[in-house]
C-alpha cells in the first residue's frame, strides 16, 4: 500500500471516528427555544439520570464530572477532550435538576409573588360558588411547584419571546374574557353589547389549566456548550 492510499485511510478513521463521537442529545429531551443555536434542551429525568445516560456511551464518555449543587437545583458538569489532547476540550455538558422543595421555600422567603403566577385564574373564582380561600390553600399546597418549573421558550408570529406557561395562561384567559362578552352583528363590524354579566363557576376550568401546566413543564435543564449536538 503507497503513502498516498495508507493517508487516506488514516484521514478518514479520523473523521469517522470525530463524527461517531459527536454528542447525541436524549430522545427524552425537547430543545428549550427553536432559535439557530439553541443549545438547551428540557427533560423530565433527573440529573443522575442524564448522567447515566453519557457514562453509558463508551469510549465517548466524559473524562470529567464535576458535581454542580446550588439554592435551588443540583447536578454535573461533564467535560471531555480530544482523544490525544493534551489539555481539556472546552467542550461540556452541564445537567441541572430542580430541587422542587428547596426552590419552593426560596421564593417563599424571597419573592412569594411569584409561586402566584400559575394561580391568578383560579384565585379570581375564590369566594363564588362557595369556594373558599381553604379551598384555594389546598389547591395552591398542591400545584405550587409549577412556578418552579422550566418551560420551553415560545416565539409569535410578530417574533415576541415568551414560555409556555404565559401562552398556555394567556389562552385560558383569553377564552374565559371571550365567553364573559356577549357580540352581535353591527352592519359591516361586530360590536360588544353592554348588559349585566352572568357569574359562571370557572374553579373546574382553571383546574384544568393547572393540570395542563404541569404536562407542559420540565424539572431539568441540559446544557450544552455549544449547538453542534444531534
Amino acid at each position: 500500500m503507497d503513502v498516498r492510499k495508507s493517508l487516506i485511510i488514516i484521514i478518514c478513521l479520523f473523521f469517522g471516528l470525530n463524527l461517531s463521537a459527536q454528542i447525541q442529545t436524549m430522545s427524552e429531551s425537547v430543545p428549550y427555544s427553536t432559535k439557530p443555536g439553541n443549545t438547551m434542551w428540557l427533560t423530565n429525568l433527573t440529573a443522575e439520570q442524564v448522567k447515566a445516560f453519557y457514562l453509558d456511551k463508551i469510549p465517548f464518555t466524559p473524562e470529567k464530572i464535576v458535581n454542580l449543587n446550588d439554592k435551588t437545583t443540583e447536578g454535573y458538569k461533564m467535560y471531555y477532550k480530544h482523544q490525544g489532547s493534551l489539555g481539556w476540550q472546552k467542550y461540556s455538558i452541564s445537567v441541572s435538576t430542580l430541587k422542587i422543595k428547596d426552590c419552593i421555600s426560596f421564593y417563599e422567603n424571597t419573592n412569594p409573588d411569584f409561586l402566584m403566577l400559575p394561580f391568578i385564574g383560579l384565585k379570581s373564582s375564590v369566594g363564588t360558588f362557595n369556594h373558599t380561600p381553604g379551598d384555594f390553600k389546598k389547591v395552591y399546597k398542591q400545584y405550587q411547584y409549577l412556578a418552579c418549573k422550566l418551560y420551553r421558550e415560545s416565539i409569535d408570529q410578530k417574533g415576541n419571546v415568551s414560555n409556555e406557561m404565559a401562552v398556555l395562561l394567556q389562552k385560558y384567559m383569553a377564552a374565559v374574557n371571550a365567553s364573559d362578552e356577549n357580540l352581535v352583528a353591527a352592519g359591516d363590524g361586530v360590536v360588544p353589547v353592554p348588559q349585566t354579566k352572568t357569574q359562571r363557576d370557572n374553579w373546574n376550568y382553571w383546574l384544568n389549566f393547572l393540570q395542563e401546566l404541569n404536562n407542559i413543564g420540565f424539572v431539568t435543564l441540559i446544557e450544552y456548550s455549544t449547538a453542534n449536538v444531534k
